[in-house]
Formats: C-alpha cells, sequence, structure tokens
C-alpha cells in the first residue's frame, strides 16, 4: 500500500493511523514532507498490508489503548473524508490538495510516479 498524504492533512492522517495502527510510534507517521507535486507537498509513505486492512480503515475510528492524551476522533473522521482509495478498478488517482490518496497492489515506485508526485531536494544545513 502507498499513501500520499497532502501537507495540510498530515496532523488528521497522524490521528487515523493512530486508530488503525499497533502502536504509538502511529502517531509519527506521517511526519515530512518528502514528495511534491507542483506546488504541493506530500508525505509518502509505503508499507505492506492485508486486504482487510482496508474495512478498517473505512471503519468508525477507535480509541486505542496506545493513543496519546490529545488524540481526537474527529481528526481521525477529517482524515478518512479525505481518503480516496484505488484497489484496483479505474483510473489510478493523481495526488491532490484536499486527498489523502491510498493505492493497493501496485509497487511503490511505480504508484508515486502515476501520482504525479517527485521526490522533493531536502536542504539539510
Amino acid at each position: 500500500m502507498t499513501i500520499a498524504c497532502p501537507k495540510a492533512l498530515m496532523e488528521d492522517a497522524n490521528h487515523l493511523a493512530v486508530s488503525v495502527g499497533t502502536n504509538e510510534a502511529d502517531f509519527g507517521t506521517f511526519a515530512n514532507c518528502n514528495y511534491k507535486k507542483g506546488f504541493g507537498q506530500y508525505c509518502v509513505r509505503a508499507f505492506p498490508c492485508p486486504p482487510e486492512f482496508f474495512d478498517t480503515l473505512v471503519a468508525e475510528p477507535q480509541l486505542r489503548d496506545f493513543a496519546p492524551e490529545n488524540w481526537s476522533k474527529t481528526k481521525a473522521e477529517t482524515a478518512q473524508a479525505a481518503l480516496l482509495i484505488y484497489q484496483g478498478e479505474g483510473n489510478l488517482p493523481q495526488a491532490q490538495a484536499g486527498k489523502i490518496v491510498v493505492i493497493a497492489d501496485i509497487e511503490p515506485f511505480s504508484a508515486i510516479a502515476e501520482m504525479g508526485l517527485t521526490l522533493r531536494e531536502v536542504d539539510f544545513e
């Protein structure tokens, strides 16, 4: 699975990540913008997941026992409302402001290219 999250939705996406994740580290899933499209910046993450993960992703967000005190169901629901999930039917979606694009079953670098994203140059100084 490859996920492209626009910078403006990263905080909300981290609340959703905790709701569907396995530990407190999930609150930092979307931490930096490593890709761009035009003037937009995106945090892209890729990882394997079982097919049933997508059911969890769209189910009502749940408070997990490892969630930080500031976890917000409202923020998780905001991220959920922004999901654009591709599971092999129709055209691959492009990365876009206001949408968290989730692409399943496609090699991550191919998915990133299909979404129209390019790697950002990072200044380490």
